[in-house]
């Protein structure tokens, strides 16, 4: 049996996706299954994904397009991994990645999460990329971790995590009512039952692009991010977190 399950949701990929593919079946820790979430692409995706012969690879395919929430609750469903990795298909992950992320949830059975820097890749790099990059390379500790959170801030790129399985099924997984911010309202949830750190090195080459969903459904992703906020401002002040 895997000890990690690696889980990758994917739609209409095709110009990315083979080299998200091979960063993980190159990482240097390999006792992992490789769950790839084919959410109704319509393009040339699904020829790539049937070409890969490896047999640590499986493909769900659904019939039509399902969005993010369904594709990686339904992954996730089918790992056998004690440990959940998350990859997107636009995104590279460096070869010691997953090495490093086991060596450290695996020293500290208080962390329910590790995530790791990133580094931004584009065609262009703007001054507001490179924030980002800054940012997201910052408050590692796990003391660090939680008072970011607190102070309404993630400081957790989503495609860096490897959690524990057993903590996001307690949390109750991702939820379809905060799509497109469904992470950080997991992130919450499951702060409730540990802790998290974060390993300050770019382990991740993180892509963005017009189609990446924080610029395609930018309007949504505020409304309920906005709402996800006022229910974590009553749990902080209700001492929760």
């Amino acid at each position: 049996m895997p000890l990690v399950s690696v889980v990758m949701p994917v739609f209409n990929g095709e110009k990315y996706v083979f080299h998200a593919v091979e960063s993980i079946l190159h990482q240097t820790f390999q006792n992992f299954e490789f769950i790839i979430v084919d959410d109704g692409s319509s393009d040339g995706t699904s020829g790539i994904l049937s070409s890969i012969k490896d047999k640590r690879v499986k493909i769900i395919t659904f019939a039509s397009n399902r969005g993010i929430v369904d594709a990686l609750n339904e992954g996730i469903s089918y790992a056998s991994g004690m440990y959940i990795a998350r990859q997107d298909a636009d995104d590279i992950s460096l070869p010691k990645r997953i090495e490093k992320q086991i060596r450290c949830i695996g020293s500290d059975p208080g962390l329910v999460l590790v995530a790791t820097g990133i580094k931004i890749i584009a065609d262009e790099i703007t001054d507001a990329l490179k924030s980002i990059e800054a940012f997201y390379c910052s408050y590692g500790t796990k003391q660090e971790v939680r008072r970011q959170f607190r102070n309404l801030n993630s400081p957790i790129a989503h495609p860096t995590v490897l959690f524990r399985k057993i903590a996001f099924e307690e949390a109750g997984g991702y939820r379809k009512e905060f799509e497109f911010c469904e992470d950080t309202d997991l992130w919450y949830r499951m702060l409730e039952r540990g802790e998290m750190a974060k390993i300050c090195e770019p382990l991740v080459y993180y892509r963005r692009h017009a189609g990446a969903i924080c610029y395609a459904h930018q309007a949504e992703q505020q409304v309920r991010y906005e709402k996800l906020m006022e229910r974590v401002k009553e749990e902080i002040a209700q001492g929760k977190l």
